[in-house]
């Protein structure tokens, strides 16, 4: 049987400083220094969300040169960008599997890439849709294999914090649920909506419950 579960999560931000600064103020905690991802133009902050879970702050790098090909979780989309550049928020999650090949061949993953990465001495392989897109605006998952041990959620200090809930909304549940019950993911909910859109409720040690969503909240009244 392909193990499958919910690896990371992923916040976008304008700048990774200003992503650093969003996640730290919010949750009450540090983030990690990650590293930069040379293939793909981005680089990255890590918090680990219990045992086998983590979050990801990412960004594009200014001092890398244009990548390739599009880069990932739809960062060279203009939508995206003036959803980030307004503020950070929570844009996909990732789940990791022991054998990407078999799971890849689930639709709609099999009309994506699977490509080998590495970020210092990590190595996995990961989906990717051709025009980097999300896989159905965020309602699915991308796909991860891991392989290097540990993986991250083990290489970083313990924040604290952990992930209790990730609901993933869609106005199309049912298509979405069938794929995610072909890749035997069960660790989500889902709702029905209008628009698609991630809340993850995260525990945190100096705040309490939060939630991260993939909504932009309305900047507050300052005449009510």
């Amino acid at each position: 049987m392909n193990d499958c579960k919910l690896d990371h999560l992923v916040v976008a931000a304008a700048g990774l400083d200003a992503g650093r600064a969003y996640i730290e103020d919010l949750l009450g905690v540090k983030t990690e220094a990650g590293g930069r991802h040379d293939a793909i133009g981005t680089h990255n902050r890590l918090l680990r969300l219990g045992d086998d879970q983590y979050l990801e702050v990412i960004a594009v790098d200014p001092d890398a040169g244009p990548p390739e090909r599009p880069r990932w979780f739809a960062l060279d989309d203009p939508a995206m960008r003036a959803a980030i550049q307004a503020r950070p928020r929570l844009i996909a999650w990732v789940a990791r599997v022991t054998d990407i090949d078999v799971a890849a061949a689930v639709p709609p993953y099999n009309d994506m890439e699977v490509r080998d990465m590495a970020r210092g001495d990590l190595r996995w392989r990961m989906t990717f849709t051709r025009d980097g897109s999300l896989p159905w605006e965020g309602a699915l998952p991308l796909l991860i294999e891991w392989r290097t041990e540990p993986m991250p959620p083990q290489r970083l200090g313990d924040s604290g914090c952990a992930l209790k809930q990730l609901i993933v909304q869609s106005p199309d549940v049912n298509r979405a649920q069938r794929v995610l019950q072909e890749l035997r993911i069960d660790s989500v909910e889902l709702d029905h909506s209008v628009q698609t859109g991630l809340a993850a409720t995260l525990s945190t040690p100096a705040r309490g419950d939060v939630v991260l969503s993939s909504v932009t909240a309305p900047e507050p009244d300052e005449g009510a």
